[in-house]
């Protein structure tokens, strides 16, 4: 499918390349629930329009998980997913992945990603450096989430939400694997296998974004 409009991705930079895009429904069920839809596209340049690109052994759209909060700022214990466009800059996962192009760290035991927001709010009003909204090996007191617990991060992308890192806007969003709870706290969750190949199709040079549309009909 050839020339999919801008409006139909998001706003991301003209360098971008390659996005994945998740539509959420405007309108939930009784039961609160949000229908929703994901979908890849990449174009070569700037002046191309977009072009859907879809494995040869999945149903297109990708059914997706979002988080419990349903959609928003996604700011710290919302479990909300976050609206907008925002990089695609490293993948992690508890498996080897040699054909994987974007920066990727194979999780071993003891690694956490620090989602410490109230630990670390009065270090960053200060200007100090931290920790938050990484992958850490050690705690120093604070929150943490501890990588090899969950099969969701199996594979996963970092979305990167909260660019400055500060405590309070949001941390530990990435595009990953689904598990049995359905929804998630904040993040995007689809089946693993086209998780899979989703980081081997993303390109750093190809700047990927994520984009989260709400009432947004898919192409």
């Amino acid at each position: 499918m050839a020339g999919v409009t801008d409006y139909a991705v998001g706003q991301v930079p003209g360098e971008c390349g390659q996005v994945v895009v998740l539509y959420v429904n405007d309108n939930p069920d009784k039961e609160g629930d949000f229908t929703t839809a994901l979908c890849c596209f990449s174009r070569e340049n700037r002046a191309d329009g977009w072009v859907k690109v879809v494995g040869t052994d999945w149903d297109d759209p990708i059914e997706a998980n979002i988080g419990s909060g349903g959609i928003g700022l996604a700011l710290d214990d919302s479990e909300q997913t976050p609206l907008g466009s925002f990089p695609i800059t490293r993948a992690i996962g508890r498996y080897e992945l040699p054909e994987v192009q974007l920066p990727y760290h194979q999780i071993v035991p003891g690694d956490l990603w620090d989602v410490g927001h109230t630990y670390w709010s009065p270090a960053f009003g200060r200007g100090e450096e931290t920790t938050y909204n990484t992958l850490i090996t050690e705690s120093v007191g604070q929150e943490t989430e501890n990588l090899n617990e969950f099969p969701s991060y199996n594979y996963a992308a970092f979305v990167d939400t909260n660019p400055s890192r500060r405590p309070g806007l949001g941390c530990a969003i990435f595009l990953h694997v689904e598990d049995d709870d359905g929804d998630t706290a904040g993040c995007v969750a689809i089946d693993e296998h086209i998780m899979k190949w989703i980081l081997l199709w993303l390109d750093p040079g190809r700047t990927p974004y994520m984009t989260v549309l709400y009432g947004v009909a898919a192409p």
